[in-house]
């Protein structure tokens, strides 16, 4: 006859490793979904304004050019109806 001892051994190591089983599974998907928004975070530098006349009023369809001066790279838009524009992913540095 095998004693009870051994069962209530069995049973404990199996919740335990079923339990590092578990820590380990939330670990990887925290990390899996952390890794994203890092990412994100860096690809959503950009550059937004509005371009106005003399008089202070918006000036819509105006061409826009943002030049690198350290690498000469260039991005260009166009302002929308309300004067506005957006450049993703452009240099913070030097830019004219």
């Amino acid at each position: 006859m095998i004693p009870t001892q051994f069962f209530q051994e069995t049973y404990r190591r199996q919740a335990a490793i079923r339990n590092r089983w578990i820590v380990v599974g939330l670990f990887i998907t925290s990390v899996a979904l952390a890794i994203p928004r890092l990412a994100q975070a860096q690809a959503s530098a950009g550059m937004t304004g509005t371009v106005t006349d003399s008089s202070g009023a918006v000036v819509p369809n105006a061409d826009v050019t943002v030049t690198n001066q350290a690498t000469s790279v260039s991005l260009k838009t166009i302002t929308s109806s309300a004067g506005t524009y957006t450049l993703k992913a452009s240099i913070p540095e030097n830019t004219t």
